[in-house]
């Protein structure tokens, strides 16, 4: 019986919180960031840098209770030889908060529900 409980208590600990599903941007001068993160682990990630726009979509999940990892999808080697393609296929984004996340140094916003 203990052991069971133990199992459930760690099995419910693992599940990611809600309430990090959203869309989360940084908007600056010469840079524009978005991550989505669906309910469903699946997620999408723009990066846009002067005249390089790199994006990548994948599975992501809770490496711990503060960290996303995010693993981008195999991609053909056509995409791979593209202008902009996102070489780093594993990237990592910590949680701030429910409305925040830091990713390559920069935080990032959730947007709004309209």
């Amino acid at each position: 019986m203990k052991a069971q409980i133990v199992l459930l208590f760690f099995l419910c600990s693992c599940k990611p919180n809600k309430s990090i599903f959203g869309i989360y941007y940084r908007v600056g001068k010469d840079y524009n960031y978005q991550v989505e993160l669906k309910a469903d682990s699946t997620f999408y990630l723009s990066k846009q840098n002067f005249d390089v726009n790199s994006s990548c979509s994948g599975k992501w999940y809770m490496k711990n209770k503060a960290t996303v990892a995010l693993k981008c999808n195999q991609s053909n080697v056509e995409d791979q030889l593209a202008k902009g393609y996102l070489n780093e296929r594993s990237q990592f984004a910590v949680i701030i908060n429910p409305n925040s996340l830091r990713m390559d140094g920069l935080k990032l916003s959730k947007k709004r529900p309209n």
